[in-house]
């Protein structure tokens, strides 16, 4: 299990004026969903649907995919530990810099992973598995090989079965993989999130998407009741009745450019582009960790150490966006950082 994640200023005691480490969309849960899981309180006095299935049928909806290729999952976490399970004893190679909870979640299964360099896939370079996990945009860098690109390689490999986490396609300037996508090929799985896009992290909702007989079996393996009743009405919500939102993704895809673009010209740091929300920064004169320890200690400010992502070395931070306000005190606080003595 992961520790040191974003998001984790709870461990710090001490209160933060803005938090960089956790790459959802800034500003919180939307207004209109705030007011329809008021209303939906009364029900938590009954269980929820035993397999999510009111929820299962909004995402069949939207993404105009059969229901019975959607697998409900207590948020992508969930999604990447049952299908671990559901494929114990292949051989699985992961694509790096790579979130850990896959690697975590093979090794909990008995397996033993090989890894590969992310920047391989446009290549097709991909190791000889049985199943290769990736995320698309990738994390920690933001990098997304396109839709086609990846389908093509996806191809290619038929006897190869790739998982490929999309927790943050819904925070990228370029596209990346369909659900319907994996509905028509034998040897891809998706797995969706809804904590990033819409910023509600603590109701855990997601989904699997991909042949029927393995997310049948990631389902099973969940056991009833895997998505909460309000979780369930939140999903519903967002997927059949849909906020319009957009203007606040875009600017936050806007802001991120321009922070990439304004750090970059700080001496000593350097950005690694990204079409996304969040994207890595790299110190010289210090670790990522010291970094991190700086701004908080200093500023108030949390940033993602980026060591723990297996293929980066200590130097990295990874940072998201949030408001421009709260951007130009991160700015600031880095400019002075870079040039000090």
């Amino acid at each position: 299990m992961i520790h040191g994640h974003g998001n984790d200023g709870y461990r710090l005691g001490r209160a933060l004026r803005a938090d960089f480490s956790s790459n959802v969309l800034p500003g919180g849960p939307h207004p209109a969903l705030r007011e329809r899981l008021v209303r939906s309180l009364d029900a938590i006095g009954s269980y929820p649907d035993a397999g999510a299935e009111s929820f299962v049928l909004a995402v069949a909806a939207s993404a105009g995919v059969p229901a019975l290729n959607i697998g409900a999952t207590a948020g992508a976490v969930a999604a990447i530990h049952l299908l671990a399970q559901s494929l114990r004893g292949r051989r699985h190679a992961i694509a790096v810099p790579a979130f850990s909870e896959y690697e975590d979640a093979v090794r909990l299964q008995g397996g033993e992973p090989v890894f590969f360099a992310a920047e391989e896939l446009a290549a097709g370079a991909v190791p000889a598995a049985e199943v290769v996990w990736l995320a698309n945009p990738n994390n920690p860098t933001g990098e997304l090989v396109s839709r086609e690109v990846l389908l093509s390689l996806v191809d290619a490999r038929p006897e190869t079965l790739f998982v490929v986490d999309l927790a943050y396609a819904g925070l990228c300037a370029e596209e990346s993989l369909r659900p319907d996508d994996a509905v028509v090929r034998r040897n891809l799985v998706l797995v969706l999130s809804y904590t990033k896009r819409f910023a509600i992290p603590g109701l855990r909702l997601g989904a699997v998407v991909g042949p029927e007989k393995l997310v049948g079996d990631v389902v099973a393996r969940g056991g009833p009741w895997t998505l909460n009743t309000l979780a369930i009405a939140a999903g519903r919500f967002l997927l059949g009745e849909p906020v319009d939102d957009e203007p606040r993704r875009l600017g936050c895809l806007a802001e991120s450019l321009r922070m990439q673009a304004m750090l970059g010209e700080l001496p000593g740091l350097s950005v690694r582009p990204s079409p996304t929300n969040y994207f890595l920064l790299r110190t010289e004169r210090a670790t990522g960790a010291a970094l991190r320890e700086h701004l908080v200690r200093e500023h108030g400010l949390l940033v993602r150490d980026a060591a723990n992502f297996r293929g980066l070395d200590a130097h990295w931070v990874r940072i998201a966006v949030q408001t421009p306000h709260e951007n130009a005190w991160l700015k600031e606080a880095l400019a002075r950082w870079a040039t000090r003595n």
